[in-house]
């Protein structure tokens, strides 16, 4: 284990995970989303954690979706007690895009690694559109 400057206590054997959260935010008309990242044991372990940061009302906060970040990429994920030393860098991207059907934003997001954004935006790009060009 090992304290941060923040004075949070990282336990090098726990897990990354990444929450999918929605709920209500008081004067919304619909239902609202987050992303969160939170280190845990297990995703139960983090629920205090979403809690503590979820903006909307606070009964109203549920997990649409989850997993454990432990790859990207074809990269292992792993915590450690020091910086990699790797130009590459893990990026979370969000991609929104319309389409003339839908009234609603749609969104896609994944995780990438490269050595600065626009390297990652190519590849992302390229990425989400083999993806969901078929399925439009």
């Amino acid at each position: 284990m090992q304290q941060t400057e923040s004075g949070n206590v990282i336990d090098f054997n726990s897990k990354v995970y990444v929450f999918y959260i929605g709920g209500s935010a008081g004067k919304s008309n619909i239902e609202v989303h987050d992303i969160q990242f939170v280190v845990g044991k297990t995703p139960e372990s983090c629920f205090d954690t979403l809690k503590q940061n979820w903006y909307g009302i606070p009964a109203s906060l549920h997990i649409d979706g989850y997993r454990e970040l432990n790859w990207a990429d074809g990269y292992q994920i792993t915590l450690s007690e020091t910086p990699s030393e790797s130009e590459e860098k893990l990026f979370f991207v969000n991609v929104g895009a319309y389409m003339e059907s839908t009234l609603a934003e749609l969104h896609a997001f994944d995780f990438f690694v490269g050595t600065d954004m626009q390297s990652v935006k190519k590849t992302c790009f390229r990425s989400f559109i083999k993806r969901y060009k078929t399925k439009a």
